[in-house]
């Protein structure tokens, strides 16, 4: 107490302390522990609260738990943490299908809002990393998570990994919705998944992905370039198809294609290329579309479908566009 009468600026609080909060517009919160503290502002009105021992929280759709929280009242929000003096003290949160645990967790009202930091991880049993994977929670870690209030929208910053099965999608920041079954990424982004086959991997990095779950189809921009075992495609823009299995089942490239056959030493070159898995073939087009062989010796046309299967590359020339070669014998022939 103040020396003022009747003026109380603290208390403290054993047993069994629950607490039940509905901030001004935002979402109302439960808590429950062991022990806590409660001060007061000079008026009198609420000032902060801390709970200890057994913390346990419930706002919207997320239940948290934790060694201690703080309720900062004038800035509508909360601070639940592990215990620092226990190594694996964590705090956890779950929800809906969701999982996280880290360092610390900021439930922000204004905002509408919880920020997980430190050594995030976690896992969603409602999301999906391309196709497939049924039964499987799709597992992720960052620097730093920001979920919604209700769970349905989330962001993983700093290093960002979401992985599920075969399937590992690395970037700077992903974003994920999971009633609208959508995945974005920005910034560094690399997806790892198997090829069509399922005996190679297909790599893809590009500047920005995005993932529509509903039509099967991952959008990448900005200096694609797709790797597999026996070739390496570079674009401005790639649209992958992707199978019920979760596999590579074709694409299309726009914009400064180039696709390197490794197996045979040849490159070929044009506007667009499309893949075909089931059929195995690649066709290139372009104002022209080439081919260079190892020695040089330079064929185009108006296409270039490529039959993987059987290694051969088969020449079209359009309408007003003949196709040509350029053959280089090789010396002393």
């Amino acid at each position: 107490f103040s020396a003022e009468p009747h003026r109380l600026l603290s208390a403290v609080l054993e047993g069994e302390v629950c607490l039940d909060e509905v901030p001004r517009g935002g979402t109302p919160r439960h808590g429950s522990a062991g022990r806590g503290r409660v001060r007061f502002a000079e008026d009198g009105a609420l000032g902060d609260v801390e709970l200890e021992e057994r913390v346990r929280l419930a706002s919207g759709g997320w239940h948290a738990e934790g060694a201690r929280a703080r309720f900062v009242t004038a800035e509508a929000t909360a601070l639940l943490q592990g215990d620092p003096s226990r190594p694996g003290s964590r705090a956890h949160l779950t929800g809906d299908g969701s999982e996280v645990w880290a360092d610390e967790v900021r439930l922000d009202d204004r905002r509408g809002v919880l920020v997980a930091l430190g050594d995030v991880q976690g896992s969603s049993r409602d999301l999906r990393l391309l196709r497939g994977g049924e039964g499987e929670p799709v597992r992720f870690a960052c620097a730093r998570f920001e979920g919604s209030d209700n769970g349905d929208v989330m962001e993983l910053r700093r290093n960002a990994r979401v992985w599920q099965g075969a399937r590992l999608l690395l970037a700077e920041t992903i974003r994920a919705n999971r009633s609208e079954r959508w995945m974005e990424a920005e910034g560094g982004v690399r997806l790892t998944a198997p090829g069509q086959d399922g005996t190679g991997e297909v790599l893809v990095v590009a500047r920005t992905m995005r993932y529509d779950e509903a039509n099967g189809i991952a959008v990448f921009e900005g200096a694609v370039r797709l790797s597999e075992p026996t070739a390496i495609l570079t674009a401005a823009t790639l649209e992958v198809r992707v199978g019920e299995g979760g596999e590579l089942a074709g694409f299309e490239a726009r914009h400064g294609v180039v696709v390197e056959d490794l197996r045979e030493g040849r490159r070929l070159r044009g506007d667009t290329a499309r893949y075909d898995a089931d059929a195995s073939t690649l066709v290139v087009e372009g104002s022209p579309a080439t081919l260079v062989d190892p020695r040089g010796n330079v064929v185009s046309g108006s296409s270039l479908t490529w039959n993987r299967a059987g290694g051969t590359v088969a020449v079209a020339g359009g309408e007003g566009s003949p196709t040509e070669t350029i053959y280089h014998p090789e010396e002393g022939g």
